[in-house]
């Protein structure tokens, strides 16, 4: 009898054990295949956004978040993908400083002549310096200003020649710990850490200051902003004179609809009432269209979420380039 008893415990147990592991294994396969279409629906979004930035190239001459790869329909998501639930949004990074283009380099194949290169790095240089003395950052005067600029420029070029107030290999060795100076391009905006007078105060803001980081982007060299997306505080600095009400009110004119068609005219900024005539921005500086965007897409499939990061650059005909991609 006792053992009967024992023998029906054991069977009991083993039962428990295995309908556990039989449930543990079915949630695992569900949970594998939910991870699985996860980063299909990731792929297909993406996909969608280049097929949108591709059709977009061919319909408008500039780019503008009145565009349609800026928004994407929910109901159309809902439709393709079904019981996945996805969120994606599209940011066009030649809106922002570009760091790399503070100092140029001849392009192969070219006509670039040396004078023209450097009118336009002392052209970057001031849009530079109205930018960290707009007031929004953690900067103390226009030294201090000078000092983040030049140290840029010798982080960027390939001599070992420190600018007036900037900083090559002699300066970064003698820190504790060591190191030299990139004198290359800079690739991941991280780098900036790095960089004589560039404080996590100035890249990261304060409870009084913003951050620049987010004003800027490590693609791009030809220094051209796109003022159909650019932020507040860069359309600020892309001339001497231009105020809160006028960026706002050139903010609101992009925003509305019925301009979508006039976004298309690199001069649109004319036609906003608060704008002063005697205001011209360089063309040197500016342009209306895009060559490089972040995309973020989140995807949900039951309880397993994910999301995709890529960074696109777009040629002049449409075709584009996945210059990274990662997923989390």
């Amino acid at each position: 009898m006792l053992l009967a008893l024992l023998t029906m415990s054991f069977m009991v147990v083993l039962t428990v054990q295995l309908i556990t592991d039989v449930n543990q294994q079915v949630h695992e396969s569900r949970s594998a295949i939910h991870s699985v279409q996860n980063q299909e629906a990731l792929m297909s979004a993406l996909a969608l956004v280049q097929t949108a930035l591709f059709a977009d190239k061919q319909e408008n001459r500039g780019d503008s978040y009145l565009d349609q790869w800026a928004h994407i329909n929910q109901e159309t998501l809902r439709t393709l993908f079904g019981g996945t639930e996805l969120q994606i949004r599209v940011a066009d990074l030649t809106g922002l400083l570009q760091v790399n283009a503070l100092v140029q380099k001849k392009q192969v194949g070219t006509k670039q002549n040396t004078k023209d290169l450097a009118k336009i790095m002392e052209k970057q240089r001031e849009l530079w310096l109205r930018f960290l003395l707009s007031g929004n950052f953690v900067i103390e005067d226009e030294e201090d200003a000078r000092t983040v600029v030049d140290s840029l420029c010798d982080w960027l070029d390939k001599d070992d020649e420190p600018r007036e107030n900037g900083a090559e290999s002699s300066f970064y060795g003698s820190l504790s710990p060591g190191y030299s100076a990139g004198n290359h391009s800079i690739i991941h905006l991280s780098e900036l850490a790095l960089i004589k007078g560039m404080s996590n105060e100035l890249l990261y803001g304060d409870e009084e200051h913003d951050g620049i980081l987010k004003y800027l982007t490590a693609t791009g060299t030809n220094g051209k902003i796109n003022i159909n997306t650019a932020p507040q505080p860069v359309l600020m600095a892309l001339a001497d004179g231009i105020t809160d009400d006028m960026v706002e009110a050139m903010i609101t004119f992009r925003e509305e609809k019925e301009n979508h068609e006039a976004l298309d005219s690199i001069d649109w900024y004319k036609q906003v009432d608060e704008f002063p005539g005697d205001i011209t921005l360089d063309q040197d500086l500016i342009g209306i269209q895009s060559t490089y965007f972040s995309v973020d897409i989140v995807s949900r499939e039951v309880t397993v979420v994910q999301r995709g990061s890529a960074l696109l650059e777009r040629d002049d005909k449409g075709a584009q380039s996945l210059l990274q991609w990662h997923v989390e």
